[in-house]
């Protein structure tokens, strides 16, 4: 019976070979699409699930607010909090803190040729003994148990000892020099980590002991619980009460802290979110970690849902296109003695085998593309997913349900058609039947409609973000990364002062500046900052950074009151520079009356020199913040260099050659600042590209699926059109009736699609505080653009069937 079902199914596939293949060429297209997303979605839910203890470990967050509301909340918690978690509360197992190197370090070691190398590294943690009791980073070579127990030791990263040893198979004891860091000297390698798997949030390259760190005077003359520059993360007990034990973290602030927050009027709040949660569902202030993903992740498996469900509709509208032709067939196996059970399980048969190849040239689709899409989001998410066998029972469990499903309509239709009529030449023309594949038809016109709004919508507010004006000048702003490694016997302020008129004698250079930090970088510090006078409670949370006199010139931020630093006057160097959002945080009144009040920031008071126009120092995704300006004329963390069109190569060796000369033994490390500016906006960009990917798989498929209706309705119409030609209707007529068929089911589904989709998009461009307008070409340019392929893929049937010959088409009636 089985072969039987096969050899007809063989000889069905062979006699309709276009139907066939686009067929299983939809089929195969929306499965491969769905695989593709399924892998992106289970490598983002995958993260830190390679920790063995990764459910019982928790990291702890921090949440500061006065009367004026949250001052911060963000994973940054005080020194002394794991030590005393620990000791005090039995609940937590072990704790581990981390501190990252924020402003890099020049590292530095000579090859086995005698060669000096050195790199500029910025991916580096200090980091407790307990580390590798908590985290499953395996190392390749070292004790886990050792490797940070020592001062000025150091573990490196497989692909990291690569690059400074090449394939030196005893680097285990061997030493690198550290400058320009917390700690800097030499450090004697005693671990080497396997590279990071793109699924950890923590991403590092070297590992330091954090008692190294601890030895600079900030920390030995401390209680530990004035600097919350740290990330602590716990491993706690099983079967433990989270309830209780975030009460217990905060009766232990309270009894350390409550004094000093109740006379700064403060509250703080701890609380603890799983590791497994923090890559998708972290929504505070940080830019260490990912910023709550959680919904674009969940869209993305709908998205895959859906298109797998269109892929399966069109299986449903292309057999029963078809139903009638194979009426006959169905008539002869009744007439024979087949009885309609195993008709239904005929024609089940057949659909799972078309489902199965389907599914496998969709593998191999999907393979394909695999690299391609890990490309554009810049990680190897498929990489370990395959071998998954969770992910392909779930898969294939879908696959085979779905297989099933798309089979069953089109196997009771078959198997309904009555003997003698089919023998007849009639077939039922259900209204059921045809309403039920307006209806499917008119839900993937929807989902594809929806997915090209949706990315146009994407791509437009990304491309309004970097064109609009962000208050400054980025463009041929050449940022130089600043010297780590220093000559004790020269004067730091005369080499920072040559290298700068130096390189100014270029025609080339129009300005030079330096700072801590530079647009898109954060910031140097955030505390709170309250007007002189103002109650001790009050204040808003503030960002601060220090740059030299230069450095708005270089940029081309307009100061709107007041003036700059000037080197005229030494007396300057005790004032602060304010954006005009900060005078009003601070209730300060007009640009203009700012200049007559100060500001109590970390304790100190600063005098208001000037007020800045607003500008965006970070991307257009957050809101504009206040922002404090110190004036400190020899910090260089980053040399900005305002440079000009023409010979930009030539400036720039020109910039390196002096730089070469001045600071010796370090790299010259640089970028573009828009560029750099730019790419922080990556992830959107990235987003719209794989959306798009998948919004044209979605109509392609959608349109397989459509001209299976026309088809069907050129099958079924083809009698009606012979007595509207005999009537004296032209082909132009006939095409006209069924392009306005088409086209009503084209509008039904935008009159679904427009407000479910504006809706969406509103709540998504939420998440933006300079945002885009839904302008309606938004929405009409999608829809005009679908109506039209729509059309043309209905063509070739209709005009088909328009042009049939009425005596041939009338001939039995």
């Amino acid at each position: 019976m089985i072969r039987n079902y096969f050899y007809s199914l063989v000889r069905i596939l062979f006699k309709w070979s276009g139907f066939s293949v686009i067929n299983i060429l939809g089929l195969a297209i929306g499965m491969a699409a769905c695989l593709l997303i399924m892998h992106y979605v289970t490598f983002e839910l995958s993260y830190d699930t390679f920790n063995k203890k990764a459910d019982g470990i928790y990291m702890c967050l921090t949440k500061r607010s006065t009367n004026e509301g949250v001052q911060f909340y963000g994973s940054y918690s005080s020194l002394a909090l794991g030590p005393s978690l620990k000791e005090e509360i039995p609940e937590i197992h072990e704790f581990v803190r981390l501190h990252p190197q924020y402003f890099g370090v020049v590292m530095s070691c000579t090859d086995e040729n005698g060669e000096v190398l050195k790199f500029y590294e910025e991916e580096m943690y200090y980091a407790d003994t307990t580390f590798f009791n908590i985290f499953d980073y395996p190392l390749v070579l070292g004790d886990p148990n050792t490797v940070l127990s020592e001062p000025n030791t150091l573990v490196i990263s497989e692909s990291m000892a690569g690059k400074y040893f090449g394939q030196d198979p005893d680097i285990i004891g061997k030493t690198v020099e550290l400058n320009g860091g917390w700690t800097s000297g030499s450090y004697r390698i005693t671990g080497i980590l396997k590279d990071m798997p793109d699924n950890s949030q923590l991403s590092f390259d070297f590992l330091l002991p954090l008692q190294d760190l601890l030895k600079r005077p900030q920390y030995i003359n401390s209680s530990g619980w004035d600097w919350y520059n740290f990330r602590t993360y716990v491993l706690i007990n099983e079967n433990v009460d989270l309830g209780i034990l975030d009460q217990k973290l905060n009766e232990l602030i309270n009894k350390y802290q409550g004094e000093n927050l109740a006379r700064q009027n403060t509250k703080e709040e701890l609380s603890l979110q799983p590791l497994l949660d923090i890559h998708l569902h972290s929504d505070f202030e940080d830019d260490f970690l990912a910023q709550n993903k959680s919904g674009k992740v969940y869209f993305f498996g709908l998205i895959a849902l859906f298109i797998l469900v269109i892929a399966w509709i069109n299986y449903i509208t292309l057999s029963t296109a078809r139903s009638f032709e194979r009426s006959r067939e169905v008539g002869i196996r009744k007439s024979v003695g087949a009885a309609r059970r195993q008709l239904i399980v005929q024609f089940l048969m057949e659909a799972l085998f078309i489902n199965v190849i389907a599914l496998v040239l969709a593998l191999l689709i999907a393979q394909l593309a695999l690299p391609v899409l890990s490309e554009v989001v810049g990680k190897n998410f498929f990489i370990g997913q395959t071998r998954d066998i969770s992910f392909w029972i779930i898969l294939l469990s879908i696959f085979l349900v779905g297989a099933l499903l798309s089979g069953i309509y089109p196997a009771f239709i078959l198997a309904s058609f009555k003997t003698v009529e089919v023998m007849k030449g009639i077939s039922d023309r259900s209204e059921t039947g045809i309403t039920l594949r307006k209806v499917l038809v008119v839900f993937q016109y929807f989902i594809s409609l929806s997915l090209l709004v949706v990315t146009i919508s994407v791509y437009k507010q990304v491309s309004f973000m970097r064109k609009q004006d962000l208050g400054m000048v980025m463009d041929q702003v050449l940022v130089v990364k600043g010297p780590k490694v220093l000559n004790e016997n020269r004067d730091y302020g005369d080499l920072w002062r040559n290298f700068k008129n130096d390189i100014l004698a270029y025609p080339e250079i129009k300005s030079v500046s330096s700072s801590a930090r530079v647009p898109g970088t954060g910031f140097s510090w955030h505390t709170r900052v309250i007007r002189e006078g103002d109650e001790e409670g009050s204040g808003t949370g503030s960002n601060i950074t220090w740059i030299d006199y230069d450095f708005f010139k270089t940029y081309g931020i307009e100061i709107i009151s007041g003036r700059s630093w000037s080197e005229e006057f030494s007396t300057d160097l005790d004032y602060v520079l304010v954006n005009e959002i900060a005078t009003a945080s601070y209730k300060l009144g007009t640009p203009e009356e700012a200049l007559s009040e100060s500001l109590v920031i970390g304790g100190d008071t600063s005098r208001i020199l000037g007020v800045m126009k607003n500008f965006s120092w970070n991307t257009l995704e957050s809101e504009d913040i206040p922002i404090i300006f110190f004036p400190a004329p020899l910090v260089t963390s980053f040399f900005s260099c305002k440079i000009g069109t023409e010979n930009i190569q030539k400036t720039i060796d020109a910039i390196r050659s002096k730089y070469d000369e001045m600071f010796p033994g370090n790299p010259f490390d640089y970028f573009f600042m828009d560029e750099y500016f730019n790419s922080l906006y990556q992830d959107d960009l990235n987003f719209g590209k794989i959306f798009g990917a998948f919004a044209i798989l979605a109509i392609v498929v959608a349109c397989l699926g459509l001209y299976g209706l026309s088809s069907f309705t050129a099958i079924h119409r083809t009698k009606e059109i012979g007595i509207r030609k005999v009537h004296g209707a032209n082909v132009n007529n006939i095409l006209l009736l069924l392009y306005r068929y088409f086209t009503l089911l084209i509008i039904i589904s935008a009159a679904i699609a427009i407000p479910a989709t504006f809706y969406g998009l509103k709540k998504w461009l939420e998440n933006y505080a300079h945002k885009t307008t839904l302008s309606p070409e938004l929405f009409i340019l999608p829809i005009v653009a679908l109506l039209l392929i729509a059309l043309l893929t209905v063509s070739f049937e209709t005009i088909k069937a328009a042009n049939k010959n009425p005596a041939v088409t009338l001939r039995t009636e």
